[in-house]
């Protein structure tokens, strides 16, 4: 033990402060205990423990003492704070420490009982019940006189992080902590909005993905992810949370003149241009001073800190930012501050940089010497690349879209009009693979509206067919070959359009097939879903059940009654004059004009059989 004039410091008191400090913080502070510098304020019961306050001085010759609280509970020191700007373990800590051993108070653990402390009051059992089933008072939710938040620059970091109110009536950090908020009785929307921001701060990236957090009692604001930090900021304030600097506890001010960062550029008499990054406040452009310095606070930035360091205290202001300032926008601001492009390499500037520049910041001409010329608004492009098989000729297409933003301006609205007028067109949606029966049409039919649209520009990556839609419709006509010995005849199909035989073979192949369209040698196409050709693939699909299709046309049986009366309908049939026929169409007519008696029907025939077949 060491002995003092006026006590005996216990060993492992001054091992603490030494191991918490340094060797001369304990020095100090035993010089400031014995000089009288340590005035006890007081103590309060709290469950568990004891909150004991003093007042000490930094020298005899200082006018004012800096407030520090010391908490013990359940036999150990728990925590001392200081109102001073340390942000370590200082010398007027140190200093309550030696007054409340020489008290005889100090819990410190074994050593502490040793050198003499005292039990906390005992509650009575009567209290103990009633505080375990009694609703605590109902105190006013109000952050108004209990909780500030200090605000401190750091290097290029401004920091926040709570505060209360000190028995003398100054903002100190006393216990109030992050972790202390929920228990403050400050209204519920002022506690959920500082959780919020306490959450935020772990929630952060770098521009190159890495992570980050804050650890400590000091939440930063330059990446903290929060769109709305301004408006989060000016809640608080308004709610009654006084916003302080740590340095010297002068009010922040929150400034309705709002902030700017822009890309001012002037034209000088050679046609050169000057580009510089400019931040304005008002509309002003800000003028850097020395100890003046200018911080972007939010990811993205919607709060601009002003901060004018002085030899006692700091004076910050915080402005609202019109439009949130990304990290590369701050960056290229940053690195632009006079930047000379000659006339010479103006063009290429104006064409290759300046869209850039626009994209990130708004571009001014701050004396009004420059125009920028108009921006170019985005491009569509579509590729159309040809599938061509070994004998060249085409057995698809294939797309592909991609914009080209060139221009440097980023405009969704505008991007979605073109796309809409794209799908405006009239034909089939454009697919990124086409089959021929869908080429085709695209390209006689969409590709020359595609030509004529505004910021769409096609590019075609090989030759490719010409193709036209025919502009009439197909001529069908079937002929019989003329009278024959036997029951069958032989029906020529012929198909032309425009002067040009359809080779029929490979009508038929697309008939039976469903195909949508057919596509002549010369490019001519025409559509195969008209009444005609509906009315000529179910004929020959029902006579391919009976007879072979020959390349030319297909065979008929002069008994296929029903099929002879839809030619003679569809207007397919030209020779009608067969005696045969006529016979026929008198049978279908009226059953009744055949003579002769019914014959039998055959017990072994389930069918429904008309007049003319009963009669034979």
């Amino acid at each position: 033990m060491r002995r003092m004039a006026r006590h005996t410091v216990t060993t492992s008191l001054l091992d603490l402060i030494r191991t918490t400090t340094s060797d001369r913080t304990c020095d100090e502070a035993l010089t400031v205990f014995d000089m009288g510098g340590v005035v006890s304020a007081g103590s309060e019961t709290i469950p568990d423990g004891t909150v004991h306050f003093f007042d000490v001085l930094s020298s005899p010759a200082a006018a004012t003492a800096e407030e520090v609280t010391v908490v013990q509970a359940r036999g150990l020191l728990r925590a001392t704070e200081c109102s001073c700007p340390s942000t370590v373990p200082c010398v007027h800590e140190a200093a309550a420490l030696l007054a409340l051993d020489a008290a005889g108070a100090l819990q410190i653990g074994d050593a502490g009982a040793a050198s003499g402390t005292v039990d906390a009051p005992v509650v009575p059992p009567w209290r103990q019940i009633l505080d375990e089933v009694l609703p605590p008072v109902r105190e006013e939710e109000s952050p108004v006189g209990k909780l500030c938040l200090f605000v401190d620059r750091q290097g290029l970091s401004v920091r926040i992080r709570p505060g209360e109110k000190g028995r003398k009536g100054g903002w100190i950090k006393g216990t109030m902590g992050w972790d202390r908020v929920p228990y403050a009785r400050v209204g519920r929307e002022v506690t959920a909005l500082l959780e919020t921001l306490y959450e935020l701060s772990f929630q952060g990236y770098d521009r190159y993905g890495r992570g980050y957090g804050f650890a400590g009692e000091w939440l930063p604001l330059e990446h903290l992810d929060d769109p709305q930090l301004w408006e989060h900021l000016r809640f608080l304030h308004d709610a009654g949370v006084e916003l302080l600097t740590w340095e010297g506890r002068v009010p922040v001010d929150l400034s309705d003149a709002p902030a700017a960062l822009q890309a001012g550029i002037t034209e000088g008499p050679d046609a050169a241009l000057r580009v510089a990054g400019e931040l304005t406040v008002a509309g002003e452009p800000v003028v850097d001073r020395p100890g003046t310095d200018h911080l972007f606070l939010g990811n993205p930035a919607t709060t601009l800190a002003v901060v004018q360091s002085g030899p006692r205290h700091q004076q910050i202001t915080l402005h609202r930012v019109t439009e949130p300032v990304t990290r590369d926008m701050a960056v290229l601001a940053d690195h632009v501050r006079d930047l000379q492009v000659t006339a010479a390499d103006r063009a290429e500037f104006e064409s290759d940089y300046l869209p850039r520049i626009r994209n990130l910041l708004a571009v001014t001409s701050p004396d009004g010497s420059y125009t920028p010329p108009e921006p170019r608004r985005a491009v569509l492009v579509i590729e159309v690349s040809p599938v061509l098989d070994e004998a060249e000729m085409l057995t698809g297409v294939r797309l592909t879209q991609r914009w080209d933003r060139s221009g440097g301006v980023d405009d969704r609205v505008h991007e979605e009009a073109v796309l809409q007028s794209v799908r405006d067109l009239d034909g089939p949606p454009l697919e990124p693979s086409m089959s021929r029966h869908q080429a085709v049409p695209f390209l006689a039919e969409t590709l020359p509206r595609l030509l004529e649209l505004d910021h769409v520009r096609v590019e075609v990556t090989a030759p490719i067919p010409e193709f036209r839609r025919a502009g009439e419709d197909p001529t069908v006509t079937v002929r019989t070959a003329g009278d024959v010995d036997n029951d069958w005849f032989d029906l020529r199909v012929t198909v032309s359009i425009a002067g040009e035989d359809v080779n029929f073979a490979d009508l038929f192949r697309a008939l039976t097939l469903r195909e949508p369209l057919f596509i002549l040698p010369s490019g001519t196409y025409f559509p195969l879903d008209i009444p005609e050709f509906d009315q000529l693939r179910r004929i020959i699909d029902e006579a391919r059940t009976l007879n072979d299709v020959g390349p030319t046309g297909l065979r008929i049986s002069r008994y296929q009654v029903d099929m002879w009366e839809e030619l003679v309908r569809s207007g397919l049939v030209q020779a009608q004059d067969h005696a045969w026929w006529q016979r026929i169409r008198e049978l279908v007519a009226d059953g009744s004009a055949v003579d002769g008696p019914a014959r039998p029907v055959p017990s072994g025939l389930a069918a429904t059989l008309r007049d003319y077949q009963v009669r034979g």
